[in-house]
């Protein structure tokens, strides 16, 4: 044979099977070969949809010719023959001869061509088994990529947990501090008391659990009008976390004047939680 070629079955797309010139043999520069085939297009093509080998001596004047010193001139004969395994189609491979094949040399082509599908075979193993380690190794590199950043994640959680805690201890004593020696009073984002100390209560002449559970506004024998402009402090003072408030009430004793200091509680996502109050009454500096 003075001509060969090799096509290889390319598969990575299941839905477009084709078949890929890789190497070829004796053709002239001349000569382009077409790289690649589909099933059932062209000698090649019909080949691997046949599954068997195609064998003819009258070479189509175009088809393709054999160089050489003395020139050019048609193919004795072609063969093409499928490298099959198990029914699958793994190559293709033509040859051309000036000279017409003997008997015993297709017989031949058809033993040996078993023998190169199974190499074929093995190889496409070994270059899969290959890339299903490469992606298993990268797969568990970038798995320890992420565990070393969870572990990251989680010290600098715990470190804020840990630096929130102390920041809390440090607030809750404060706060106790400041409920043993100011009129103290808690609220919830809508308004409502959900912690008082005895000072809040005797300046509003109240007992706790008068107060408790109301909402602001209606503390203090207020009037509509000062129950609507309370209603109105709050609804600014979600959008201002530090607002005061004065105003006159009504106990059963008398008339006085406080002011109110509110302050908001935030949480981490900057939004308040909850509100606390330290109420200043401002008859006993008149007095």
């Amino acid at each position: 044979a003075q001509q060969g070629v090799f096509y290889l079955i390319n598969d990575n797309d299941k839905n477009h099977i084709t078949y890929d010139k890789i190497a070829s043999e004796g053709y002239s520069q001349k000569i382009q070969l077409q790289k690649s085939y589909e099933s059932g297009e062209g000698f090649i093509g019909q080949c691997a949809y046949e599954g068997d080998k195609i064998y003819f001596e009258n070479v189509p004047e175009k088809y393709v010719k054999i160089t050489s010193g003395l020139g050019e001139s048609l193919p004795g004969s072609i063969i093409i023959f499928p490298l099959k395994l198990n029914d699958e189609i793994l190559g293709i491979i033509q040859i051309d001869s000036l000279n017409k094949l003997k008997k015993y040399e297709i017989d031949f082509i058809d033993k040996v061509s078993d023998t190169i599908a199974s190499t074929i075979n093995g190889v496409r193993i070994n270059i899969k088994t290959t890339q299903l380690l490469e992606q298993s190794q990268q797969q568990s590199e970038e798995l320890a990529a992420q565990e070393e950043e969870m572990r990251q994640n989680m010290e600098e959680m715990e470190a804020t947990q840990e630096e929130a805690g102390k920041r809390e201890g440090k607030f809750n004593s404060l706060i106790s501090s400041v409920k043993a020696a100011i009129a103290f009073a808690e609220f919830d984002v809508d308004g409502k008391y959900i912690d008082v100390n005895e000072k809040y209560c005797n300046i509003l002449g109240l007992t706790r659990d008068q107060i408790m559970g109301k909402y602001h506004w209606t503390i203090g024998y207020v009037t509509d009008a000062a129950k609507t402009e309370i209603q109105e402090f709050w609804s600014e003072l979600r959008n201002n976390p530090k607002k005061s408030l004065q105003r006159t009430i009504k106990t059963e004793d008398a008339e006085i004047e406080i002011v109110e200091k509110f302050n908001a509680i935030i949480d981490f996502d900057g939004l308040p939680k909850r509100y606390i109050s330290l109420l200043i009454n401002m008859n006993e500096f008149v007095n």
